[in-house]
Parts: C-alpha cells; sequence; structure tokens
C-alpha cells in the first residue's frame, strides 16, 4: 500500500491512459505470486497451515481467526483461492466421515441429529468470519453428504420410530429436526416410507390386540392426533406426509374386518349416552368430529350403521340420549359423510319419537282411557290407573327385535290393551307387536329403615305390601302397517312393606320390565321368598332372559341388590331361592337398575354381526345381476373385478364365487358351454 500510495500519480498519469500496462497493485501482485507465493515452499507450507488451523477449529480450540480472515483475503486477491479451496473440501470430507462413522454408532439418533446441525452451523459461520463466501454452498454440501446422506438409512432405521414415539412426551421437535436435515439430502421420499411403515405398524398393534378393544377407540383418536401433530409441526403441514398417514390408517384400521366399526359405534353410544360427564358440548362436539375421521378409515360402514342403529334405538327409547342435539349434530355427520340414503331410516327413528308424542297426547284424551280410568276409581277397590308411554315404531326403521313373551299384571294388561283399542281404532290396517324386552318402569318400593332393629321383607309383615298406584310404565309398539317393534309396559306395585310398627323409606327403582314382573312377585301374603321355578310360571318370562334379569337385581353392584340370592354365586342354579333384601341401603330416592337393558349380549351381538353379513349377500347378488344385465357375458375374472368396483365392503374372491355359484343354481346366470370360467346373463 504505501508503494502504491508513493507511485499514485504515475498510477494516474501513466500508466492508466495505456490500457497494456498493469497498474502498480496490480504489478505488485502478480511479482509477490510468482516470486513468493508461487514458491512450491512457500505455497505448501500456507495452505497446510491454513488447513491445520481450520481443523484445529473443528476439534474445539480456538484460534486467530483474524489471521485467518487475512491469509484467506490474500490468496484470494493472488487468484490462488481455488487450489486451496479443493484441498480444505478434501480436508472437510475426510473429517466429517471420520467423525460421522465414529458418532453415529456412538450417539442415540437424537443426539447425533443434533451434534449434525451444529456443524452445519459451524460451517456456515466459519464462511462468514473468514472463509470466501463462494466456499459456503460446496463447503455446507460436503458436511452434509458425510454427515447426514452417508447414515441416512442406518438413522431411520435406529431412530425414526423412537422418535416418534417419543414425541408423545417430548414434542415433535426432534421428529421436526430429522426432516429438515434428511429433507437437505433428498431424504424425504425415504422418510415419507419409514413415517408409513411406523403408522401401519404401530395402529396394526392396537387393532390387532382383542385383550384392549375396550380401550381400542380411545388409544386410535390420541395415536391419531398426535400424528397429526407431527405433520403439522414436524412435516410443516407437508402434503405428502399427511396423505401417508391417511393412506396408513385405512390400511391397519381394516386389518381386522368389522371389529373397528363395531367398536367406533360403541365408542359414540358411550359419549352420547346421558351420564357421560367426561366433556363439556364443545368437547363433545370435537371428539365427534375426531370420530368421523377414523369413521372414514373403515371400509365396514354396514357394521357401523347396524351397530350404531342398535344402540342408537336404546338410547332414544330408554330416554338415555345425554342431548338431542349431539344426536342431530351426528346424524348431520353421517349425513354428510355418507349421504342421505345412509341415514333416512336413522331419520325415520328420530321422526317416529316425535310422531308418538301426539299420540301419547291424543291417547291421554281418549275415551278409551277416560272410561278405564273411571273404572278404576269407581270400581269396588278404588285406585288410580298406571301412567303409560308407548313409542310406536315404524318397523322398517329400527333394528329388528325378537319378541319376548311374558305374562303381564292384571293393571298393566288392561292400560295395554286400552292403547291398543285406541290406536288400531285410529289406524286401520296396521298392527301392533309388544316388544317387552324395551319395556322400562318407575316401581316404588318400600325398605325397612336401617336403623330399626325390626322389620320384615316382602309382604309377610304386618304393615303396607306396596304403593299399588304409583308406578309409571314405558312401552314400545311397531306400528305403520307393519310388524311391530316393540313395547313393554310397566307397573307400580312396590317391591317390599315396612315391618310391625312402621318405620320404612320410600325408594323410586327405575328398571326393566321384567325385572318388574320379578320384583312384583315379591308382594302378598307368603312371598318372603321365591324360587326359581316359580318365578318362571308366575312371570312367564324365557329361562335365559329370566336369569339374567335375576343376576341384575341380586348379584349387581352392592347398593343396587334389591334381592339376595341363596345360596350366593354368579350363576343363578335351578334350585336357587331370592329374597327381599331386607338390609338394601341407598342414599339415592331414585335408584337405576335398568342398566341391562343398555348393556349388549354376545348373542345380540353375534345377531346384529350376522345380519350385515345376510345383507351383504343381497348386496352382493344384487350387484352380479345388475353388471351381468348390462353386460350379458363375462368372463370369472371380468366380473370379480367389476364387483370390486362398486361393493363398498370388503370382501373375498371366495365368497364372490359362492354367490355366484348360488346365482347360476337359482337360474340368473349360466356358464357357458365351451368356457366354464365365463358367464351368460339369463333374462
Amino acid at each position: 500500500l504505501m508503494v502504491r500510495s508513493i507511485f499514485l500519480y504515475l498510477d494516474r498519469a501513466y500508466v492508466l491512459p495505456q490500457s497494456q500496462l498493469l497498474s502498480i497493485w496490480d504489478l505488485g501482485l502478480q511479482f509477490f505470486r510468482d516470486h513468493v507465493a508461487g514458491d512450491a515452499r512457500v505455497h505448501t507450507a500456507t495452505e497446510a497451515g491454513l488447513l491445520r488451523l481450520v481443523a484445529r477449529e473443528r476439534e474445539g480450540e480456538l484460534v486467530p481467526r483474524s489471521l485467518l480472515k487475512s491469509l484467506v483475503r490474500m490468496l484470494c486477491a493472488l487468484r490462488i483461492y481455488g487450489a486451496f479451496e479443493s484441498r480444505l473440501l478434501a480436508a472437510t470430507r475426510d473429517f466429517y466421515a471420520a467423525e460421522g462413522a465414529r458418532e453415529a454408532h456412538a450417539l442415540e439418533p437424537a443426539a447425533y441429529l443434533r451434534h449434525a446441525a451444529a456443524r452445519l452451523q459451524q460451517e456456515q459461520e466459519r464462511v462468514v468470519h473468514y472463509l470466501d463466501g463462494s466456499s459456503r454452498g460446496a463447503l455446507v454440501r460436503v458436511a452434509e453428504q458425510e454427515l447426514l446422506e452417508r447414515h441416512m438409512g442406518a438413522l431411520l432405521a435406529r431412530g425414526f420410530d423412537p422418535l416418534l414415539d417419543a414425541s408423545a412426551d417430548r414434542g415433535p421437535g426432534d421428529v421436526a429436526l430429522m426432516h429438515a436435515l434428511l429433507a437437505r439430502v433428498g431424504g424425504v421420499p425415504l422418510m415419507r416410507h419409514s413415517w408409513k411403515e411406523y403408522v401401519r405398524r404401530r395402529g396394526t398393534e392396537l387393532v390387532q390386540n382383542a385383550e384392549r378393544d375396550r380401550e381400542m377407540v380411545a388409544e386410535l383418536l390420541r395415536f391419531k392426533a398426535r400424528l397429526d401433530l407431527v405433520v403439522a409441526e414436524a412435516f410443516g403441514g407437508s402434503a405428502l406426509f399427511g396423505n401417508a398417514l391417511k393412506e396408513s390408517f385405512e390400511a391397519f384400521v381394516n386389518t381386522r374386518q368389522n371389529k373397528p366399526a363395531e367398536l367406533i359405534a360403541k365408542f359414540v353410544d358411550a359419549k352420547l349416552r346421558s351420564g357421560n360427564k367426561d366433556s363439556s358440548e364443545e368437547e363433545l362436539e370435537a371428539t365427534l368430529d375426531r370420530l368421523m375421521t377414523l369413521f372414514r378409515f373403515i371400509n365396514g360402514k354396514d357394521v357401523f350403521e347396524a351397530f350404531y342403529k342398535k344402540d342408537l334405538a336404546k338410547r332414544l327409547l330408554l330416554g338415555k340420549s345425554a342431548s338431542q342435539d349431539a344426536e342431530r349434530s351426528m346424524l348431520s355427520k353421517l349425513k354428510q359423510e355418507c349421504g342421505a340414503g345412509f341415514t333416512s331410516k336413522l331419520e325415520g327413528m328420530f321422526k317416529d319419537m316425535e310422531v308418538t308424542k301426539d299420540t301419547m297426547q291424543a291417547f291421554q284424551q281418549s275415551k278409551v282411557l277416560a272410561t278405564l280410568r273411571r273404572q278404576a276409581e269407581e270400581g269396588p277397590e278404588p285406585h288410580s290407573l298406571l301412567d303409560l308411554n308407548v313409542h310406536v315404531l315404524t318397523s322398517v326403521n329400527w333394528p329388528p327385535y325378537t319378541p319376548v313373551p311374558c305374562r303381564l299384571p292384571p293393571a298393566m294388561a288392561r292400560v295395554q290393551e286400552a292403547f291398543q283399542t285406541f290406536y288400531l281404532g285410529n289406524h286401520s290396517g296396521r298392527q301392533l307387536q309388544w316388544q317387552n324386552s324395551l319395556g322400562h318402569c318407575v316401581v316404588k318400593a318400600h325398605f325397612p329403615k336401617r336403623n330399626r332393629k325390626k322389620g320384615a321383607a316382602g309382604s309377610g309383615g304386618d304393615g303396607d305390601g306396596g304403593d299399588g298406584g304409583g308406578g309409571d310404565a314405558a312401552a314400545v309398539a311397531a306400528g305403520e302397517g307393519g310388524e311391530g317393534a316393540g313395547v313393554g309396559a310397566g307397573a307400580g306395585g312396590g317391591a317390599g312393606a315396612s315391618g310391625t310398627g312402621g318405620g320404612y323409606t320410600k325408594k323410586e327403582l327405575v328398571v326393566s320390565l321384567f325385572q318388574t314382573l320379578v320384583l312384583l312377585q315379591f308382594n302378598g301374603e307368603g312371598r318372603e321368598q321365591v324360587s326359581l321355578k316359580e318365578l318362571r310360571e308366575s312371570t312367564e318370562i324365557e329361562d335365559g332372559e329370566l336369569r339374567r334379569t335375576l343376576l341384575s337385581l341380586a348379584c349387581g353392584r352392592q347398593n343396587t341388590r334389591v334381592l339376595l340370592k341363596q345360596p350366593r354365586g354368579k350363576v343363578v342354579g335351578d334350585e336357587d331361592v331370592f329374597v327381599f333384601n331386607r338390609a338394601f341401603d341407598n342414599p339415592h330416592v331414585k335408584i337405576r337398575i335398568n342398566q341391562i337393558q343398555l348393556t349388549e349380549t354376545a348373542e345380540e351381538q353375534e345377531e346384529t354381526t350376522e345380519r350385515v353379513f345376510q345383507d351383504r349377500q343381497y348386496q352382493v347378488d344384487a350387484a352380479i345381476v345388475r353388471i351381468m344385465k348390462t353386460a350379458k357375458k363375462l368372463s370369472h375374472a371380468q366380473l370379480i373385478a367389476k364387483l370390486y368396483e362398486v361393493l363398498k365392503f370388503p370382501i373375498l374372491p371366495a365368497d364372490l364365487k359362492k354367490r355366484i355359484e348360488s346365482l347360476i343354481d337359482r337360474e340368473y346366470l349360466e356358464r357357458d358351454a365351451e368356457n366354464a370360467s365365463t358367464y351368460h346373463y339369463l333374462a
């Protein structure tokens, strides 16, 4: 610079006008390059010194960055930086190749990723502080190749699943770091594949674990929410990973045919049933939205419909819906997802419930009921009439129910007959079929006070034998021109009596019709204890249903055991005897014991599943006939391919072949005379 300043005038006045001459500065650089820096020993020693300083800094030592910056600027000015850069990149590759091989095995994947990210940041800073900016891309690229690209497969194999598992507790930060780093080296397709395999593997474990069926839907919801968070925060909402998540969910949810659909329907039932205090209306709505996401993935939507309809029927008929708004909201979601055809019968169920209100209002004002009420009040033993509420159901809209006969007490039978007379008189051509299994009653009962030393059960004492006129009954019957769907009737008889001298408490028991009929057998003289045989003869309830009813009354929770079983046990034997529970104690006045009606038995579950399979057979037969009627002639492979295009539920080729054989036997189709694998439609 001093020489340049001395000859500044010469440079401007003489050299500048003559383009063939070099400036004093450029001439000095040329001389320095040719006689100093160009010397092999000087050049080699300079580059080696620079590389040693860079290596020492990478090892964690403090180095004079100002000196490094001056030397690098000198190389750039002398236009020999390119040769140094080549040696720098080679040294960088060797350094990170060795470090990557060492640390990739020594560190946990999350720690290694953080180490790699730190190294890349250091290389960026190195360029800022003393290397030439032109080296940035190549230098970082070499580090990425040796630290990430070379170990990408091993990192995904060792670390991807653990990082995703840990995201449930620590959040998706480490997964986001892996995605960001591997995206720099073209690792997104490989990471997407690992993502799909992870979702399928973990999801299949949840679905196939039959021992945890009760928790399956809740765990799937938590699993889906966690993965959605990973997609949003770790993958930046990438459609690539979002679509992979949907594909994987649909694949594993259907690895266990029908069961997930059934359990989702049961989970919806639990959420919509009254008594569910776990969530507010807003939280319930959000849960239903998440459940609809799972619903979209299942292939067996007809299985969901069958179980959902059965559970909805019980909620409506037993008054167990937590919210009509929530029920309507769920129905709207199903309609939006599957169309009006899917929900038409469900909407019909709600319509029946609305029409029932008008029907019951008309019945309360009818002459038939007025006459019956007058007869009860003016008869030899005046008493108030039982309150009866009947749900008249259109049978095609509701799940099919098998009628269970029983013997109703005269007080119930008279009111039931009055309603039947009223209804059929106003709707000619219709039939009513009473479904006793769906009936429930409110029974007023007297129990001895616990603090009294003296007391009697049943009707053996000298006190009141029961409150005969205070009960309510709910019944279900089907009409609208077809076979009925059902109802039972209820009674208000007391289940027990106070002992001599009074001293009793009154309770209201919400029980099923069958439970009511059993409890009423403990009223009257000599009814302190009743055997199973006597109960069977007096109620005429089917044996299996009677035993199930007795278990609910005598072997349920301690504070709902109205009866005692002798001998004790969880199975009702042929010789068992049942006694009114003198020590019954429950702090509530109104006690629900009819939960048995909400519980689906294994037989009912099997019947529902079997009914779905039968409906599928009809759908397959109809699809085959429609396809063959249009095509007239198809090979077996062509017909199977077209069936898979139109059928909306999973089915095996062997089952399709059985339906084809059935249609051939029924002369809808025939085999080609020359080629047995070709079918012709028979008009």
